[in-house]
């Protein structure tokens, strides 16, 4: 993370899923190198790449590079962001959409999260597992993670910091129904409804950013 012209440590993570077919499904991909390539190469055939949101990209198209065979996926507005931010190549090659799409139908459910004037987010759901996903709607910084303490405090001011993280208060009209958008929990209702008897507020959430959470209630974020 760069701040006010210096650097400082900023913990971010991707989540890998394996697919029934055995495919690898990368959500946010981190930046890659040999010995986290070998890794996931243990694992299976890497066939998609993700892009939650339109700041998540930076280190999709190295990982399409390492591996062309699979396809990138766009969420809205990341490939003008990473136009408009002299991004050397957009590879994105389809587009996320309101729903899950075929190739991993049977293991994840989709939505575009709306509601925030800042951006809108695709989240994910992990049937087998119960799990949530989330990039930027919820965080929780460790703060030893993050040098310094102007950012400790800008992270206590923002309400991010661990172990109370929540969405961002610059993200807080999530939580409510915004016009265009039903907001966090309208959504999350939203996919609770295309689940069944999924019940989302108590449920894993990997995050993007931060110590990931187990079994948070969303209406006490």
């Amino acid at each position: 993370m760069v701040f006010l012209g210096a650097s400082e440590p900023f913990p971010t993570r991707m989540v890998v899923v394996r697919l029934a077919n055995g495919d690898r499904f990368l959500w946010s991909p981190t930046e890659p190198d040999e010995g986290l390539r070998k890794e996931i190469d243990a694992l299976g055939a890497v066939r998609h790449l993700l892009s939650p949101n339109k700041l998540h990209y930076v280190h999709v198209c190295a990982w399409k590079r390492a591996y062309p065979e699979a396809t990138a996926w766009a969420s809205l507005g990341v490939k003008e962001r990473a136009a408009s931010r002299g991004a050397e190549e957009v590879c994105f090659g389809r587009d996320l959409s309101d729903g899950p799409e075929e190739a991993w139908r049977g293991d994840l459910d989709q939505l575009i999260f709306r509601g925030s004037r800042f951006m809108e987010e695709v989240v994910f759901f992990h049937r087998k597992t119960r799990t949530l996903i989330l990039a930027d709607y919820i965080q929780n910084f460790e703060a030893e993670k993050v040098g310094g303490f102007l950012y400790v405090w800008l992270l206590r001011l923002a309400g991010v910091e661990d172990p109370d993280g929540k969405a961002p208060r610059s993200q807080a009209d999530v939580l409510g129904p915004q016009e265009g958008g039903a907001g966090l929990l309208g959504e999350d209702a939203r996919l609770a409804a295309r689940e069944g008897d999924h019940d989302p507020r108590a449920t894993l959430l990997p995050r993007r950013h931060g110590r990931t959470a187990s079994r948070v209630r969303l209406a006490r974020l």
